[in-house]
């Protein structure tokens, strides 16, 4: 943690500079690699064939003044740079990953399937939400497409829409279910996408098909698709 300037010292010069690290023999405030051999040998400084290293300090640790030694960046964080001079200088993990691991200089750990990982996440902890899907690598949900849902967190893909109801817009947590004059295949987006045509009508919900819209009742006509009743008597 201290250098040894120059020759024929008696004590060290003084502690290494912040951002360096100086694990003995250091001849200089702010070492590196380079540095040349020699050094005074006493009780702090010694020789330097049997000196830790002395250098800037490397990426994934930070080195506050007078370190002999660099102090690894906690797990949920990381830093590719050298010289950092204390641990906020550690940054958050990057989004989409996770840091489950000290001293991170890149993040390599995509966040799982199912999860969302916004940035310091020492392992993947936030659910994806209802209405979304997150199919891995996910810094933000996936709100679900029309034509589909997901009610469950934590999922990686959203469900069809089933047969008799319609999903609606992003983002649908629960189908709703068809309304009356209409039918709804699987993954239908709209209420009233698909209406029982003319001469048919239907008063009731949750029609999956065509066929099952009703024949006008005997004596009566239905002169519009989507009805929900005969639209009168025969003249």
């Amino acid at each position: 943690g201290f250098y040894c300037g120059e020759a024929g010292l008696t004590a060290p010069s003084g502690e290494c500079d912040a951002g360096f690290t100086c694990g003995g023999a250091s001849s200089s405030a702010t070492p590196d690699s380079a540095e040349p051999s020699g050094a005074y040998t006493g009780e702090t400084c010694v020789d330097r064939g049997d000196a830790s290293t002395n250098d800037l300090c490397p990426p994934g640790h930070w080195c506050g003044a007078g370190s002999d030694a660099p102090v690894a960046c906690l797990p949920g964080t990381m830093s590719a740079a050298h010289g950092l001079t204390n641990a906020s200088q550690c940054e958050p993990c990057a989004a989409s990953f996770f840091c489950s691991d000290e001293a991170t200089t890149v993040a390599t750990k995509g966040c799982w399937p199912g999860y969302v990982c916004r940035g310091g996440d020492v392992y993947p902890s936030e659910k994806c939400p209802v209405g979304h899907f997150c199919a891995g690598n996910n810094s933000v949900p996936e709100p679900c497409a029309a034509g589909m849902y997901q009610n469950v967190t934590g999922q990686s893909e959203c469900m069809a829409c089933p047969a008799s109801y319609y999903c609606e817009g992003e983002g649908t947590v629960q189908p709703e279910a068809c309304p009356a004059g209409a039918w709804c295949p699987a993954e239908t987006t709209r209420p009233y996408a698909n209406l029982c045509p003319n001469g048919t009508f239907s008063d009731s919900l949750m029609l999956s098909a065509e066929a099952e819209c009703t024949l006008c009742t005997p004596g009566f006509y239905c002169g519009e698709a989507g009805l929900t009743a005969p639209s009168g008597e025969c003249d």
